[in-house]
């Protein structure tokens, strides 16, 4: 659609990837400032531009805007992070809505004081499951949940040691069953079900 003077899909301020197909190829879903300039929001359109495009998620509130989004394997479900944009980002949290439309995007984490509160996630390879860092310890001090995207469950702390920072960055298995995360220099493994406790990597 026509975007606001000044907005735009997909500028360099966004969080890669700006724009995602689903699984089938039937629609695009995009990050722009489309409505308000400098508001990021995620829409979603036909790719044979059949129909107009459409906003996820509810309206945010003022001076908030969407920071990440992935879509599902299959495609079915939008992943996103929202929160307030200024001064680092405050309380971002995560959500899921289905990528048809048919039913509201869900909160899938609490409440977070803490800056920047979600600072990223990924998703499980069967789409089930979103692994994510957050800043639950202090300002900027980040720990590892995971959270059932169906909403069904609250999210679960995977615990181990933690450096002084708490979890600089982790990935995911490719098959999502574990998470390697570092801390102060240090390596670890752990499950993401929290089955056993985190493993110490050699050098």
């Amino acid at each position: 659609a026509p975007l606001i003077a000044g907005g735009s899909a997909g500028s360099d301020h966004f969080t890669v990837p700006a724009f995602q197909i689903s699984a089938d190829g039937s629609r695009v879903v995009y990050l722009a400032d489309q409505d308000t300039d400098g508001i990021p929001e995620l829409f979603r359109a036909p790719v044979d531009a059949s129909a107009p495009a459409q906003r996820i998620h509810p309206p945010l509130a003022a001076g908030q805007g969407v920071n990440a989004f992935r879509l599902s394997p299959d495609g079915a479900t939008v992943v996103y992070t929202a929160g307030e944009l200024a001064s680092g980002g405050l309380d971002i949290r995560l959500y899921a809505a289905p990528l048809d439309g048919s039913a509201p995007a869900r909160v899938l984490t609490p409440p977070i004081a803490e800056r920047p509160g979600v600072n990223s996630f990924e998703l499980t390879a069967d789409g089930s499951t979103a692994v994510y860092r957050a800043s639950t310890l202090g300002e900027f001090r980040y720990e590892l949940f995971t959270v059932p995207l169906d909403g069904g469950a609250p999210p679960t702390k995977l615990r181990g040691p933690l450096g002084p920072s708490g979890v600089s960055s982790f990935l995911l298995s490719p098959d999502g069953a574990r998470a390697l995360y570092f801390t102060s220099g240090s390596l670890y493994v752990v499950p993401t079900d929290g089955s056993q406790p985190p493993l110490l990597l050699d050098d």
